[in-house]
């Protein structure tokens, strides 16, 4: 048995099952070894390590869980996946990660090279977007998560764009690109192609359309078939 339920503390045959009162109690957590550190305070997991918190998994080699605010981080071959109502899903790599139960903040980064979110539209989208960079944060109750530094996204061979800061809206549907050196964008709609920089660049999911601010210099190439 390797099952630990977040519903109280209970031996069971040699193996463990801890729970911990916090904000969220719909929160589980199983893995192939635990131990209980700083008195109980803090639960440490090791081995196929896997948070499972309604819609949102979190998949880890090591993990830690504090009794008292339920706040759990990830280390190793982090892997995160996440559904909305809404059918999209997106998968995010990287070497550490946290979770905030209370605020349901949920961050993800990695420490040498970048992290990375991968999301699909629907089940059917054959086309995701790829989104790089080396921290990020989504607040899921605000809808909107954070990219931070050497942020790369690319919808190949539709889109790419190079920024140090990214915020995605899913309330509102938008993209937000900006930060202290200027946005590069390449954008290919099947009529033609252009490369286009600009201080800042706010892009629409639906309808698909991108308005650059400040500094813009670009050019188009018509498609010739």
């Amino acid at each position: 048995m390797r099952r630990f339920l977040f519903f109280g503390l209970v031996f069971v045959a040699g193996a463990l099952a801890v729970a911990a009162e916090s904000p969220n109690k719909e929160a589980e957590i199983t893995s192939d070894r635990l131990q209980l550190q700083k008195g109980g305070v803090e639960t440490l997991f090791q081995g196929n390590v896997f948070l499972k918190q309604l819609a949102q998994w979190i998949k880890a080699d090591k993990m830690t869980r504090s009794r008292v605010t339920g706040v759990a981080e990830a280390y190793g071959h982090v892997r995160g996946t996440w559904f909305t109502e809404n059918k999209e899903k997106i998968i995010g790599l990287g070497d550490r990660a946290r979770y905030i139960p209370l605020s349901q903040t949920t961050e993800l980064w990695s420490i040498k090279e970048t992290a990375q979110l991968t999301r699909w539209e629907t089940e059917r989208d054959t086309q995701p977007v790829v989104m790089h960079a080396m921290h990020f944060t989504a607040k899921q109750q605000e809808n909107r998560m954070l990219a931070h530094t050497k942020v790369v996204i690319t919808q190949t061979p539709r889109f790419e764009s190079h920024s140090e800061e990214g915020l995605y809206d899913r309330t509102a549907g938008t993209l937000t690109l900006w930060g202290q050196t200027q946005v590069q964008m390449h954008i290919n709609d099947g009529k033609g192609s252009g490369d286009f920089v600009s201080d800042k660049a706010i892009i629409s999911l639906n309808p698909k359309k991108a308005h650059l601010t400040g500094n813009v210099k670009g050019h188009v190439i018509p498609s010739t078939t």
